[in-house]
């Protein structure tokens, strides 16, 4: 799974995913928990992460 297809199954954009991956700041700690859920119970292919 890339983080585009993570983003679709939220209901988010790919960099708001990327974001809360990261722990920006400007991230709610509501989406980043969500996020991080999802992406503890999926597997996501690192070859297509962005970098920071």
């Amino acid at each position: 799974m890339t983080l585009k297809d993570l983003a679709r199954k939220l209901g988010i954009s790919p960099s708001t995913v990327s974001r809360a991956l990261h722990n920006h700041p400007d991230i709610s700690d509501r989406t980043k928990r969500l996020v991080m859920d999802a992406a503890e119970n999926t597997v996501i292919s690192r070859t297509r992460l962005p970098r920071a």
